[in-house]
């Protein structure tokens, strides 16, 4: 009977430690990736938790709560799937430099609360694909008045190691 508190204890704190480390590790740099495997991990410890809920709820055979878990659960594992995907591919291919002119930078609210403002930076590419990428608030202020800039990314899950403004490359 004292499994189940010390288990959810655990996965708790874990998933504490993922938010932190999500807040703290920046939108543009090195570890650029590292906040999409925390996030990830996040989602993957929220699933487990509720796998761990429908087993609790499968022995009450509360059939109504069991199907509204397991179509939960199932939303969240096709996330999981589809955002592993995407960083695997990354993680495989590596960054690219990539050249976006026609650049913008954008300013969104969302209802986040305290982490309320997102800051993204779009563009064309050369082949005449088009790029959103989430940059940091501080990379909002550099990039409010450039035209083209060369960016290091990984395509899949859009996010930046490096920028480089205009003719510096």
């Amino acid at each position: 009977m004292r499994k189940k508190p010390v288990l959810y204890f655990i996965i708790s704190a874990l998933a504490i430690l993922l938010l932190v480390c999500e807040v703290l590790i920046p939108e543009v740099g090195a570890a650029t990736l590292l906040n999409e495997v925390c996030s990830i991990l996040l989602i993957t410890l929220l699933l487990v938790m509720l796998l761990i809920a429908l087993w609790n709820i499968v022995k009450t055979r509360k059939w109504s709560n069991i199907l509204l878990i397991a179509a939960v659960s199932s939303v969240m594992f096709a996330v999981v799937c589809v955002k592993s995907f995407n960083t695997v591919h990354d993680l495989i291919a590596g960054p690219e430099w990539v050249t976006i002119s026609n650049c913008d930078v954008e300013k969104k609210s969302t209802s986040r609360g305290i982490f309320s403002l997102s800051y993204y930076l779009t563009g064309v590419g050369v082949n005449g694909e088009s790029y959103r990428f989430r940059i940091s608030g501080d990379e909002y202020g550099k990039l409010s008045d450039v035209n083209e800039v060369f960016v290091l990314c990984y395509k899949s899950t859009e996010r930046i190691v490096e920028i480089k403004k205009g003719a510096k490359w």
